[in-house]
């Protein structure tokens, strides 16, 4: 992935998952033994913000190709945890009666 930001790439959300799960075939390995969407781009980011091989102005362009995909997967992340909150609770309320 660091090498497709350094090559001016743009990357989606869905192109992440599809990274992992053809990584998941190649190595024999569960998807969800793999690190998330979020995880990867969180990595990313970190990696290319700590880059002191980086001149600040590449840096800043490769910020701003991951950025949308990273505030994506945010937002599907904070999705899945409302629903699994309302599933939680739905189950308890009808645990208790």
């Amino acid at each position: 992935m660091r090498r497709r930001i350094l090559e001016k790439y743009e990357p989606v959300r869905l192109d992440i998952e599809r990274l992992l799960e053809g990584e998941s075939r190649e190595f024999r390995l569960l998807t969800r033994d793999l690190r998330s969407v979020a995880q990867v781009l969180n990595a990313l980011y970190a990696r290319i913000v700590e880059s002191d091989l980086l001149p600040s102005d590449e840096r800043g362009a490769m910020v701003e190709r991951i950025l949308p995909a990273l505030a994506e997967s945010e937002t599907k992340q904070v999705d899945v945890t409302k629903r699994d909150i309302r599933k939680y609770e739905t189950n308890s309320s009808t645990a208790t009666r």
